[in-house]
């Protein structure tokens, strides 16, 4: 069966209460579990309880009754917590038969032994008192009361009681303890304990949005409403205002009555939305009414806003699920409650609830752009949003409570990794206990420092228990007798106890030498049901090996610690761990080796990616002003297109200027620094830890478009990120404003507008691009999808993607190159360079890894900022350096103030790649002190990066030499990698089959390639000849490096396709002479047959996947490096065989 209105709730929760969670049915009315929840939590809690004792005792006994029976009756039936009720329509109606009506009447009957076994001797009359006598008018009226299931939900028959209302237990909870509190004359202070409960707990759901309480509850006012102020995201605040019903008026005979309160909207305005004179923290206030109804309804309506600052309602049960799902983000609430403020200027919306809200406004990129047709003026938002996003919110967080590992009490524990991933669990923070839990089957498994660790290891142990639990996951199933048919009483502890707290200390702060302690953790003093394991700090260099030997270490203790703690003896442990950790990939410690400069701890805990919620709104501000502008609306002719990508490129630009020109240059660039820092931490901490969590808990369907998406939003953003510190370096500010979360998520969407636009034009201009712009009914600047340039470049981060996949899995994609790269010698670069910047390549890595060193012994947080002599003074004494090749190093390596941002040109803007003023470049920043002197400051992943970056524009040939020095080395560069990377196509050729191959083949037979006209042909790159199947490959090789913009794709396509000198034009030509020189070209290679049934097959050969490819058609095959192989046994075996006679005489040259 299923409702005609779509389900709103999870179908089952655990409710928390003594003895342990019960299983209960969430019911046809909302949330009513969780107010059940929320009212125990209030009569039990015993902080500002004034609630008589007598009633407290009944209350108890009432929900043992009614709880007891709700957990009995959802196992009889299977279900488990967190149950996700049938969402599918207009499917066949399920009608159960006579056997399964027969099953379900079994499962609600309670005979006198099941109350015996289930419920304490007291408790027995509150059965029979909720208990309605048999063949009462329930059964008999013609419109049956179904109040009356609710306030008595039991039937008594002769068997015993009839559970007749299973899903509304929860329901007659909440009525019923209201009632006793009614005939105990205390609703009042019922009501008033309730109030408090959902503040105290707001208070816990709002810290995961990382608000702080500003000041204490506040219960002046109205005595219907409960205030506290909170701040946020540095500039934020949020001014609370909990409501909940006061129970006068209460009808004890009608669980789901009205609540009626006179001017109700009226009183809640005034306290939320006072009238009084505007002040400026208005403007960055979040009034948020939080309302938890007790089962009745009510009319709460939002009036015109007297202040500025948005207004947000919602339930506190809707606050848990946002924060469970998009938390992380400060500002998730602000965004939202703005986004509404917004919508209602323009449109009537009426919502079943906030989180029905929230869910249309996720599911649009956290937007309420629904269309692009004309903004609604009426919008009806179904009750069908929030279900979704409570089932994932439960799937990531799987809350629940257990039985506490010190003390008799339950905590609640939270999902590490997700339910549907591992049953690994943290403790919620609002208990003071820090164990990991691994939950087996009717066993709980604890890790744990025991006894408190040193504050200075609480973190180091607090990473090792999560390792701890999840191998101990993995034991139990491949060596299930270890923990199955353990008792313990369903609990077993593992503690991970530091040999020497100061030994540790020193070697967790810098990479330890090698010992002759060969292990970092071995089992300890085991007691029946508690394994010890002891962490060693003289073995922990271990620690550090390759590969997962301190994971494997880690799976030898813990077996023969749990073989001590169940008494369950183990054979082959050595044989056991190869089965649960085989070396390789699967790993789950993973410390940081010093030279992984980009893996070190950054400031901020999580990367801010660009904010799809500001996009949206700076898109609809564009819109707007380009409407203001007298854009009119539709389609823009295409003459006109890279005219107006460039306004808006300005006008984004213009914005930029406007806001940062606000304000405060103190801490400024260190804000920047730091967000960038963290990007760099972010990209490489994701990149590292693909393959193990592949390994350890398998890929997803779509794991190849996740990594795509998670690519191309870190590249969004880092590009964005390093134009803001490019700017602010060159145009730093006088204001006054300091930097705050919600300007720089502005900043930081308007520079990746920036980018966008102008890379849209770019490919435009190329003609790449034929995309349409239009300005739409919505107002918004639209842009077709799905030309040839939006397809190429999807399906090249698609084929990125699945490069990174298949590495992370191990795969090769082809044979390792046979040849090495080869460079001119390095006397020769060193000289270019000495030449070129006043330093060597060397002294270049020299420079970087000192600045390094020096900011890790200087500066005590990131980033690192000194006076610009200490600098110079610290290279020319360590490194033995004159004062002028320090400046000239810092000189190459800072940006620097300068009077006009754009003066610099081309350089200066983002979209363009191989800047000579871009951050990745220059990673040092030279900004004015406080005593008028220049300060240097760096971030340490940026500045360790950037000698790669160097290296990389040097030997790709791209670096933009001045010098005639450097000039002819980028030059020589550029030969001899294309020698060597003409080899690697000749040995692919030879991979795949041919067994004659050849490169710079310049002559045939003594004769040079010539076109009919007398035209030089060139030499033939690469040839591969397959004798059984006549076949010769003539390749072309094209070492490129990527093009990541339209203006280096027009380069590669001038290269590969349409210049006088392209791949395309010179391959065709001497794929032809070969055709025409059939005989001479048998003969050369020494081949004793006929020039019959010979093919030729031209293939341009590049060093990596191209876009170009895949945005422009070419009528001869493009393929990378990596499928030449492929290419080669496909076309062989599409061949027919030759009847060879005689074999070849030898291989040719």
């Amino acid at each position: 069966m299923q409702t005609e209105d779509p389900p709103e709730d999870l179908f089952t929760r655990e409710i928390p209460y003594h003895g342990g969670p019960h299983l209960a049915i969430e019911g046809l009315s909302t949330e009513s579990g969780y107010v059940a929840t929320l009212l125990l939590r209030a009569i039990f809690n015993p902080r500002d309880n004034h609630l008589p004792e007598e009633y407290r005792s009944q209350a108890a006994l009432l929900a043992t009754t009614l709880l007891r029976v709700s957990d009995l009756l959802c196992r009889r039936a299977g279900l488990s917590r967190g149950r996700v009720p049938n969402t599918k329509m207009r499917e066949n109606i399920f009608v159960p038969g006579r056997d399964y009506l027969t099953e379900l009447s079994e499962a609600v009957l309670l005979t006198p032994e099941d109350l015996a076994r289930i419920l304490p001797l007291a408790a027995t009359h509150v059965i029979y008192d909720l208990a309605l006598p048999p063949r009462d008018e329930v059964s008999t009226s013609p419109e049956p009361n179904e109040s009356l299931l609710v306030v008595k939900p039991f039937m008594k028959v002769a068997d015993g009681v009839l559970v007749t209302n299973p899903a509304e237990l929860t329901a007659s909870l909440r009525h019923n303890l209201i009632t006793l509190a009614q005939r105990h004359g205390c609703a009042a202070e019922l009501a008033e304990a309730f109030r408090l409960e959902v503040a105290r707990q707001t208070v816990w759901v709002l810290g995961l949005f990382g608000m702080r309480p500003i000041a204490p509850l506040d219960r002046g006012q109205d005595p219907l409403v409960a205030r506290q102020r909170f701040e946020f995201a540095g500039d934020k605040i949020l001014d609370l205002a909990v409501i909940t019903d006061d129970l006068d008026g209460y009808d004890p005979n009608d669980p789901y009555g009205m609540w009626n309160v006179p001017n109700l909207s009226e009183r809640v305005h005034d306290v939320i939305d006072p009238a009084r004179d505007p002040v400026p923290e208005d403007s960055n206030t979040l009034r948020l009414i939080l309302q938890e109804p007790l089962g009745r309804g009510y009319v709460l309506g939002l009036m015109p806003s007297r202040l500025s600052g948005p207004i947000l309602m919602a339930r506190l049960s809707e606050l848990e699920v946002i924060a469970a799902l998009d938390g992380n983000d400060p500002l998730a609430l602000w965004r939202f409650a703005e986004a509404e403020s917004r919508l209602e200027q323009s449109t009537r919306v009426v919502s079943f609830g906030a989180l029905d809200s929230y869910g249309l406004y996720r599911s649009h990129e956290y937007s309420y752009y629904l269309s692009d047709d004309h903004k609604p003026t009426f919008l009806t938002i179904s009750s069908d949003h929030s279900l979704p996003l409570k089932a994932e919110a439960n799937r990531k967080t799987d809350a629940h409570e257990v039985p506490s590992p010190h003390r008799p009490a339950y905590i609640q524990v939270v999902s590490m990794h997700g339910a549907d991933k591992a049953p690994i669990y943290l403790i919620h923070p609002r208990h003071d206990e820090d164990e990991t839990l691994v939950e087996l089957d009717g066993l709980n498994v604890w890790f744990g420092a025991g006894a408190a660790p040193p504050h200075n290891l609480r973190g180091f142990v607090n990473e090792i228990a999560p390792a701890a639990a999840y191998w101990t996951w993995q034991l139990s199933k491949q060596v299930p007798e270890l923990l199955q048919g353990s008792t313990f009483e369903g609990r077993l502890y593992v503690e991970l106890v530091p040999d020497d707290a100061e030994a540790w200390s020193a070697v967790l702060s810098q990479v330890p030498e090698e010992t002759n302690e060969q292990t970092w953790v071995c089992a300890g003093d085991s007691n029946w049901g508690q394994a010890k394991l002891l962490l060693k700090a003289q073995g922990a260099w271990t620690l550090f090996l390759d590969q997962n030997h301190a994971d494997r270490l880690l799976v030898s203790a813990l077996a023969m610690a749990l073989s001590d703690a169940t008494g369950v003896a183990l054979q082959d442990i050595p044989s056991i761990v190869d089965r649960v950790a085989p070396v390789g990939r699967k790993k789950v410690i993973r410390v940081n080796k010093g030279s992984q400069v980009a893996l070190r701890p950054p400031f901020f805990r999580s990367a801010r990616l660009v904010q799809p919620a500001v996009s949206g709104f700076i898109l609809d501000e564009l819109g707007e002003w380009l409407t203001a502008d007298g854009l009119p609306e539709g389609q823009v002719p295409d003459e006109k297109r890279n005219e107006l990508l460039q306004k808006c490129v300005s006008h984004h630009f213009e914005q930029i200027q406007a806001i940062v020109s606000e304000l405060d240059p103190n801490g400024l660039i260190e804000f920047l620094v730091r967000r960038d820092e963290t990007l760099i931490h972010s990209d490489a901490v994701e990149r590292e830890s693909l393959a193990y969590r592949i390994a350890c808990f398998g890929e997803s369907p779509d794991l190849t478009q996740e990594i795509a998406e998670g690519e191309r939003k870190r590249t969004e953003a880092a590009i964005a990120s390093r134009f803001l510190v490019e700017y602010v370096a060159a145009t730093p500010p006088s204001g006054q404003r300091p930097i705050t979360l919600d300007t720089y998520d502005r900043l930081l969407a308007t520079a990746a507008e920036i980018y966008a636009r102008a890379t849209l034009s770019d490919a435009i201009h190329h003609e790449f691009s034929d995309a349409t712009l239009s300005l739409l009914k919505s107002g918004r600047l639209g842009t077709s999808r799905g030309d040839r340039y939006d397809s190429g470049t999807g399906a090249f981060s698609i084929a990125q993607a699945e490069a990174i996949r298949l590495m992370a899995l191990g795969v090769e994609s082809s044979p390792r190159p046979v040849s090495a790269k080869v460079g001119p010698p390095a006397s020769t670069v060193e000289a270019g360079m000495l030449a070129e910047f006043g330093f060597t390549l060397t002294e270049l890595g020299e420079g970087i890894g000192t600045l390094i060193g020096f900011g890790d012994e200087r500066c005590s947080q990131e980033p690192c900022r000194v006076p610009i002599v200490e600098v110079e003074q610290e290279l020319t004494s360590t490194l033995g350096w004159t004062k002028e090749k320090a400046r000239r190093f810092i000189d190459a390596l800072a940006l620097r103030p300068r009077r006009n941002f754009l003066s610099v040109g081309p350089d200066a803007w983002p979209w363009r790649y191989n800047r000579e003023w871009s951050y990745a470049r220059r990673p040092l920043i030279q900004a004015g002190n406080s005593d008028g002197g220049e300060d240097l400051v760096w971030g340490v992943r940026r500045l360790w990066s950037t000698a790669g970056y160097w290296v990389g524009l040097l030997y790709s040939g791209r670096m933009r030499a001045k010098s005639p020095e450097l000039t002819r080395v980028v030059s020589t560069i550029r030969q001899d990698e294309n020698k060597a990377f003409e080899q690697r196509v000749a040995d692919a050729l030879g991979s795949g089959g041919c067994a004659i191959t050849a490169t710079g083949l310049a002559k045939v037979r003594g004769k040079k390639l010539q076109s009919s006209a007398g035209d030089d042909l060139g030499d033939i790159d690469a040839l591969g000849i397959h004798v059984q199947r006549r076949l010769i490959f003539v390749a072309e090789a094209k070492d490129f490096e990527l093009a990541r913009i339209p203006r280096e794709l027009a380069n590669e396509a001038e290269s590969l396709l349409y210049g006088q000198r392209s791949a395309l034009r010179k391959l065709t030509g001497r794929a032809n002479w070969v055709r025409q020189n059939l005989p001479a070209v048998i003969q050369h290679f020494n081949l004793d047959l006929d020039a019959s049934g010979w093919s030729v097959v031209p293939v341009i050969v590049t060093s990596r996947s191209l876009v170009t490819p895949k945005v422009l058609a070419c009528p001869l095959p493009v393929i990378a490096i990596d499928d030449v192989e492929e290419f080669v046994q496909k076309a062989v075996s599409r061949a027919r065989p030759s009847r060879v006679t005689r074999k070849a005489a030898r291989r040719g040259r």
